[in-house]
């Protein structure tokens, strides 16, 4: 965890006389949907990100959201069997840091992809102890694009698939969508 802070308090102090274009984005967005059932379609949290230019193509991106997610109604132990536990509601805290190239043209559209790291510390769940949540740190493919309605005020949507082991409360592909405000 100390480390994932460490990179994200670098990506944010980064000075401005070392950047070519001076571009910052902050954004509020939705992450995700629950699907538990049909009554719980509904977005599984919410976020914020901060994106800093380094050149004009690329750039720095930090993100950290706030998810609800609902466990399992069982647990398979160590000799195999199945136990009925009741379920849980779960609240995760992930946090991404990622680099980012960004295609130039003079429309309102603006795509990007990057590759970058994706941190989510196990929640805590006392029902039982099978669940045996961990913290993870996996890497991550981002992309997205944005459509800027003035040069400052803009739309986005951005998608993640995080790669290596995961919990189930934390999918490999992910969805948001959010306002993006450039200063």
């Amino acid at each position: 965890m100390r480390n994932v802070l460490f990179l994200v308090a670098l990506v944010l102090s980064v000075p401005t006389a070392l950047i070519a274009q001076p571009k910052q984005t902050f954004s509020i967005f939705a992450a995700g949907v629950n699907s538990g059932s049909q009554d719980e379609q509904r977005p599984a949290g919410f976020g914020i990100a901060y994106d800093r230019m380094l050149t004009q193509r690329w750039s720095l991106d930090a993100a950290v959201a706030y998810e609800r997610h609902v466990s399992y109604g069982y647990v398979v132990d160590i000799g195999g069997f199945i136990n009925v536990v009741p379920r849980s509601h779960l609240r995760t805290v992930p946090i991404d840091v990622t680099a980012r190239y960004h295609w130039l043209n003079d429309t309102r559209w603006k795509p990007y992809i990057g590759a970058g790291a994706h941190y989510v510390a196990a929640p805590k769940v006392h029902l039982d102890p099978g669940f045996g949540y961990q913290n993870h740190i996996d890497g991550e493919i981002d992309g997205g694009l944005a459509f800027m309605f003035t040069p400052a005020l803009g739309v986005m949507l951005d998608s993640r698939v995080i790669g290596g082991e995961h919990e189930t409360y934390d999918p490999i592909f992910r969805v948001s969508a959010g306002l993006s405000w450039r200063f």
